[in-house]
């Protein structure tokens, strides 16, 4: 399954993607459905909507909106956490010359920076290094403490592409990430959650982003050091995630700030991101 948010912000509601180019409109065919992706989510809907899909020539046409017609929001709209993952691709800590983390580097963004698939990300007056950062994003499906690594897919509903923009100017200033990482708007992703049961190996997919159509980032998911299941394990050893929570694994190699001289974003730039079997972000710097 595929599932999006669509609709204007602040009026976002939850959809079935049918055949990659229509969404069904799941609230308006059942108000029983909640109108909010994390409320759906919490109920645990998911037999439910893959009957909804089973009987996709039998569906109301005036519920089917051509998916490039409408705005699809983040799939999670208002997502409860998001929380990222530093250092964790090999090819990226070998452009710093750092050494390989011993446990996954955990950091936040704010939830208010989730940002639409398409949607423009504006750059902070207080800086002048905006950065990309391509990512594979772990979208949680169930309430869940003490995770076991090999147990990992029983929690997660399933993945997004995802871009951890960041200003480095600011995360030199800080010494640290919150402010540098969470402007709003500076984590899109979607554009759509694939759900974990069409992913054969979400550890071995293939990222890219390109600015301005120049392949800056290309890596698989089999660079990171710490997989998803041991990072959803230590997560879950301190705190407990919730439906909807949102994770980003990590960037490889070919981040902006690390060429010499370093290639920051500038107003104008159009940044696609893109992860195997999920599908491209494309978002304008402002």
């Amino acid at each position: 399954m595929k599932l999006v948010s669509y609709g204007d912000k602040g009026l976002e509601r939850p959809g079935l993607v049918i055949d990659d180019r229509l969404v069904f409109k799941l609230h308006e065919f059942d108000p029983d459905i909640p109108s909010d992706m994390r409320a759906m989510l919490k109920m645990g809907m998911g037999g439910h909507l893959r009957e909804i899909l089973q009987d996709r020539e039998h569906l109301p046409q005036w519920l089917l909106a051509p998916i490039d017609k409408i705005r699809l929001a983040p799939p999670v709209p208002h997502p409860g956490q998001i929380i990222c993952v530093g250092l964790n691709y090999k090819a990226h800590a070998d452009e710093q010359n750092k050494p390989y983390p011993k446990l996954p580097m955990l950091f936040s963004k704010a939830p208010s920076a989730a940002n639409a698939p398409y949607g423009d990300v504006k750059l902070p007056a207080y800086t002048q290094a905006g950065d990309y950062e391509v990512e594979l994003g772990v979208v949680i499906g169930e309430r869940c403490r003490n995770v076991k690594a090999d147990d990992y897919r029983s929690v997660v509903l399933g993945y997004v592409a995802f871009n951890d923009f960041g200003c480095r100017d600011a995360q030199r200033e800080d010494k640290q990430f919150f402010r540098s990482k969470s402007p709003d708007g500076f984590a899109p992703f979607g554009p759509w959650i694939v759900t974990d049961d069409e992913i054969e190996d979400p550890m071995n997919l293939t990222l890219e982003c390109r600015v301005n159509g120049e392949l800056r980032q290309k890596s698989s998911t089999s660079d990171m050091i710490h997989p998803i299941g041991r990072i959803i394990e230590f997560i879950t050893e301190a705190m407990t995630l919730e439906p909807g929570d949102i994770i980003a694994t990590g960037t490889p190699g070919g981040v902006g700030e690390h060429f010499n001289p370093p290639r920051f974003l500038k107003p104008g730039d159009l940044v696609e991101t893109t992860v195997e079997g999920i599908g491209t972000l494309r978002n304008r710097i402002v």
